[in-house]
């Protein structure tokens, strides 16, 4: 029982998995905590808090738990071997304590029969992920094992990585950045590159995720034990959850860029809505069902939609054109409304993003000249709206307008700071017509005035009355 100890206390932590849910007001105080099970002949534990036997239950080699998300702060707590009783705890009550934003993984490492077992802490990082990469950490829990190389494609990736302790204040634990797509990986002996510890070819690494892959050894052998974590909605992800994109959705599907929308990037879609696709199928003389039979011309046209890289609304105000994954080029050029698309697409929202890229939505189908040459369009006519699409479709709202300007950032800003955004969001509301300051403007008053924008945002009275004095009833 005594050599059961320091497994115990590992895994005592997974008795806060019977904390409460946390509120949204919460969130902000919390830390995260998982456990892993990397030594090959311990045994399974329960974990008991306040008396109580929680959900988590005879925890075997080789498994890592879910992050359990807790506010962060000590916690009391009891463990006993699995298939036992609290009256059998080999330790209980202890004290543990985790930090504000913490992601920690505690790993049994070492064999209970050679006396090695210990507890490895690993403090991993979750901080953002640049757009179309991913971030892995690679842990060597192979005791007795030499220090081993991580090739990607034949080229070290990590060097000199060893079982925690065996090289001074190595602990076990690497992490790397890189772009996001399919690798060869090999953990190889450091220095060699044959035979592999460890083969994984053909690995897949989507953008915007955080791998954590411990290599281990039971009496299979060595092996790899991948635990994944998304920092944030794909491009997919963002699309399916909002109604206004089910034909975006359906066509993607349909061309097969499913995969490539949800892992690839990072990219910039312009996603057109229902409404918009309605109104590009009457132009065309199609239906729903023959557009998403038709493959190859369905590719070409969501593909006009897709820019490679992440280009936000500031971005693209200051641009021509860009060039499409279609290949064909979109023109950019200022409206009434915002940013134009091809002289009559309107932007009506920006800088939706993801963690592969960034959405703009727009209020019709982008047509590649190509496609409309074929079909004997012009491009106005391709792209022109159907007149019984709704006008909140067609026309943005005020908000939408100086959300999507680089511009007016401040004035967004001040905006939803004085409780006003959902009057000129909504697209029943007005008419008004405002007449809105650039960032440079207010920057200019600021100093006028001696305050800081932060003062200013914070008095809200006079944030009031200084907006209204920028709005007058009626479309001027």
């Amino acid at each position: 029982m005594r050599k059961l100890s320091l497994l115990i206390i590992l895994f005592a932590l997974l008795g806060l998995a019977l904390m409460p849910a946390l509120g949204q007001d919460d969130m902000a105080d919390v830390a995260h905590i998982r456990v892993a099970h990397f030594s090959p002949d311990a045994p399974g534990v329960d974990v008991y808090i306040d008396g109580e036997l929680s959900d988590v239950q005879a925890l075997e080699f080789p498994s890592v738990t879910d992050w359990i998300e807790v506010p962060a702060g000590t916690y009391s707590i009891a463990v006993s071997p699995a298939d036992t009783s609290l009256d059998d705890a080999a330790i209980g009550p202890a004290d543990l304590t985790f930090e504000v934003g913490s992601w920690t993984t505690i790993a049994a490492v070492g064999s209970l029969e050679n006396g090695t077992l210990r507890p490895a802490l690993i403090a991993e990082d979750h901080s953002d992920i640049a757009p179309g990469n991913v971030r892995v950490g690679v842990f060597h829990a192979i005791e007795g094992a030499p220090s081993v190389d991580i090739l990607a494609n034949g080229t070290p990736a990590i060097t000199l990585l060893g079982f925690p302790g065996t090289q001074g204040s190595n602990d076990g634990f690497f992490e790397i950045e890189v772009p996001a797509g399919t690798y060869d990986l090999r953990v190889v002996a450091t220095g060699t590159t044959d035979p592999a510890l460890i083969d994984l070819p053909g690995t897949a690494l989507n953008a915007n995720t955080v791998y954590f892959v411990a290599a281990v050894a039971g009496a299979e052998g060595p092996t790899a034990v991948v635990q994944t974590t998304a920092q944030q909605e794909s491009l997919v992800d963002v699309a399916l959850s909002d109604p206004r994109f089910s034909t975006l959705v359906a066509a993607v599907q349909a061309a097969g860029l499913t995969e490539t929308l949800d892992q690839g990037g990072p990219f910039t879609v312009f996603a057109p809505t229902n409404g918009a696709f309605e109104a590009a199928l009457e132009a065309l003389g199609m239906s729903a069902d023959q557009l998403l039979a038709d493959t190859e011309l369905l590719t070409t046209v969501l593909t006009y939609h897709v820019v490679d890289g992440a280009v936000l609304a500031a971005d693209v105000a200051g641009m021509d054109s860009v060039t499409t994954l279609q290949g064909e080029d979109i023109t950019i050029s200022q409206g009434n409304f915002g940013v134009l698309l091809n002289g009559n697409v309107n932007v009506t929202r920006a800088d939706i993003e993801a963690g592969n890229g960034v959405i703009h939505i727009i209020n019709q189908v982008l047509v590649p000249p190509s496609v409309a040459e074929a079909v004997g369009l012009t491009m106005a006519a391709a792209e022109a709206p159907a007149e019984e699409v709704a006008e909140e479709e067609i026309v943005p709202t005020i908000a939408e307008i100086a959300v999507a300007d680089g511009r007016f950032t401040t004035l967004v800003a001040a905006l939803e700071a004085a409780g006003l955004v959902d009057i000129f969001a909504d697209p029943t509301a007005g008419p008004f017509t405002v007449f809105a300051p650039t960032d440079g403007a207010f920057e200019a008053a600021l100093t006028a005035l001696g305050m800081t924008a932060d003062e200013l945002l914070a008095d809200t009275e006079l944030l009031t009355t200084v907006l209204t004095y920028h709005v007058v009833e009626g479309a001027v």
